[in-house]
């Protein structure tokens, strides 16, 4: 009979503990964050062009999930309360994002690059002689434009070829375009060359 009030009073007292953890009065454990990833650690956008970083909070269902942004250079990009980030001008930066709970942080690098606006080259027309070459040079501005590189080519390369240093090769008589394009932004400048036979000319004579 002792022992079965014992094992009685055993089983009450555990229910009572158990219902002290899950009945009204119980505290439900507060999930703290553990770790913030961005959707995006590195990129490059133009000046006055805009990434949106996302910010994953772990666990999910962390109590506490807001971030706070900031940019280790502002006068290169900002980045505003919703993770929105805005180039400025040329340069690299960090993005942090760094959640209230917890201070634990995660990072972006962005590089803010300047678009190419143009480009001309030093003389519209010409003419040279079957065999002769010519180099023109062309100019891509803004001068702190990050990509300068062009793309040359001849709209006949029958009457005259242009290699990837804007250099051109008469090779029959005729007139032909060749077009200097910037890589970055795909701006165009032409310059019409007559190829010419007979006798050789060593001079380009610009157009007014």
């Amino acid at each position: 009979m002792l022992r079965k009030l014992v094992v009685i009073s055993g089983i009450i007292g555990l229910l009572v503990n158990l219902y002290g953890c899950i009945g009204p009065n119980a505290k439900e454990e507060i999930k703290h964050v553990s770790e913030v990833r961005l959707s995006v650690t590195s990129a490059s956008i133009n000046v006055m062009e805009e990434i949106v970083l996302n910010a994953e909070v772990i666990p999910e269902n962390a109590e506490n999930k807001k971030i706070n942004w900031s940019s280790s250079d502002e006068n290169t990009a900002t980045v505003n309360s919703a993770g929105v980030v805005t180039g400025i001008r040329g340069g690299k930066v960090t993005i942090t994002a760094i959640s209230i709970d917890g201070n634990k942080t995660a990072f972006s690098k962005i590089n803010v690059m300047v678009p190419v606006e143009g480009i001309a080259i030093n003389i519209t027309s010409g003419s040279i002689a079957v065999g002769d070459e010519i180099i023109l040079n062309a100019e891509v501005f803004p001068d702190n434009a990050d990509n300068k590189k062009i793309n040359w080519n001849s709209a006949d390369e029958s009457i005259a070829t242009v290699d990837e240093n804007g250099k051109i090769k008469g090779l029959k008589a005729g007139t032909t375009t060749i077009s200097g394009i910037t890589a970055d932004g795909n701006k165009t400048a032409q310059f019409i060359i007559n190829i010419l036979t007979g006798f050789r000319i060593n001079f380009i004579t610009a157009s007014s």
